[in-house]
């Protein structure tokens, strides 16, 4: 066991790529995104819808009587606003002993100083999420949190470019990371419905109902678990183990909280503040396959919406999942040379449930029909969970450990040398 006092080694290990992935170079300078960099050594992006959210923390009032582009997300602003203010004393004590510049030299640095601590709440509210699902994916992977290969899979994870692409950026780019291993993990306990009390089912659905107002794509935990009930149902067959005595009574009371925030929510704004909420639907997405359907060329034109969404995953997963592909089958050469036998995960409960947050994920922005990178890379932390967990399966986790301590290295180079694929 690898401890230093009560902080595992997993956890020295995502800080230490997290100081490294502060100093890096984060996106190219350009219009709506520019580089600040802190203290002489923080480097972090500038995204131009940022002061649009900061300036209503600075007046509350405006963030719900007015429409703009943070409306759908209460929660997200109002975590800001209630840490921001907290923080407003040590940032007025630490201000006067850093210097803070922009690149572009057009006066955003004036704008992050002004607003210092709603930058640092919301950074500290990132860098929570790393380590969350740091965690989240050694659970996963079926790793002993305190040996070495947990070490590795959390390495991994805290250096892929979608986390020094959104750590220390005032925006939800990081969130994807969650909604990823978040299906995955509400796919697993939907596998175990009848295991779950009550209690559980009602804070499991109001966590997927505030965090869409944090975050749109988190309405992906509700069919994940519902993929999860179905396989408990029909492949791991609970039928003789049960705490609860109504599963699916407690299934309505998960999916009526999964979405009652949302429509109160809407139904605020629209009655009461007289504005809409600017959720996805607003802005024309999901409308591209009804629409499409309503055409005689229907089928070439969604050939060619899926031409285009599968050639930007190829653009933007391709060297990762080339790097997991060698980390897989050097591991299952090492498999064969060990032991000579493979176990092949076709009903393990955790490997389904990292496919099924893989095509959720996928299915989510291809519906959507605006192809964000940062939805495709986040896919990639996924795969290399389920190269961990192949791993764990057949007892050869130390070397595919070994191999992830070098996949890490190339990421904190390209970290270094490049610029972030994931984007805005």
């Amino acid at each position: 066991m690898i401890r230093l006092g009560n902080i595992k080694f997993w956890q020295i290990a995502v800080v230490l790529a997290l100081a490294i992935l502060a100093a890096t170079p984060k996106y190219r300078d350009k219009g709506c995104i520019e580089t600040i960099t802190m203290a002489s050594y923080v480097s972090f992006s500038f995204n131009c819808d940022s002061p649009e959210l900061t300036n209503r923390h600075l007046a509350p009032h405006k963030f719900f009587t007015e429409y703009h582009n943070w409306k759908g997300r209460p929660v997200y602003f109002t975590y800001g606003l209630a840490m921001g203010y907290a923080l407003s004393g040590p940032t007025a004590f630490i201000k006067p002993l850093i210097t803070i510049e922009d690149s572009l030299g057009v006066g955003r640095a004036k704008h992050v100083s002004n607003a210092l601590n709603f930058y640092l709440a919301y950074f500290i509210l990132n860098i929570s999420i790393v380590f969350l699902c740091c965690w989240g994916a050694l659970r996963i992977s079926g790793l002993q949190t305190s040996g070495y290969p947990a070490m590795a899979l959390a390495l991994v994870i805290a250096s892929l470019d979608i986390v020094e692409a959104g750590t220390f950026l005032l925006h939800t780019v990081i969130m994807n990371l969650p909604v990823a291993i978040g299906a995955c993990m509400y796919c697993l306990l939907g596998a175990q419905y009848k295991l779950i009390s009550r209690l559980s089912y009602v804070s499991l659905g109001l966590f997927i109902g505030l965090s869409i107002l944090v975050y749109p794509a988190f309405s992906i935990l509700i069919p994940a678990f519902i993929c999860g009930l179905f396989f408990g149902i029909f492949v791991l067959k609970q039928t003789n183990i049960s705490i609860v005595k109504s599963p699916f009574l407690n299934f309505f009371i998960f999916f009526s909280l999964s979405v009652i925030p949302v429509i109160l929510w809407t139904s605020l704004n629209q009655y009461i503040f007289e504005t809409s909420t600017y959720l996805t639907l607003d802005k024309g997405q999901f409308k591209w396959l009804p629409e499409a359907i309503q055409h005689d060329n229907w089928d070439e034109i969604i050939f060619q919406k899926l031409k285009t969404f599968f050639g930007y995953v190829y653009t933007y997963t391709r060297l990762e999942i080339a790097l997991a592909s060698i980390v897989f089958v050097s591991t299952y050469g090492f498999a064969i040379y060990k032991k000579k036998k493979i176990y092949y995960p076709f009903k393990d409960l955790p490997f389904f449930s990292l496919l099924v947050a893989i095509l959720g994920v996928l299915s989510f922005n291809l519906l959507q029909g605006v192809y964000f990178p940062r939805m495709h890379y986040c896919i990639t932390a996924l795969i290399y969970i389920a190269v961990m967990r192949f791993s764990v399966l057949q007892k050869c986790e130390n070397f595919t450990g070994f191999l992830f301590i070098l996949v890490s290295g190339a990421h904190f180079y390209d970290a270094i040398f490049h610029y972030t694929t994931t984007g805005d």
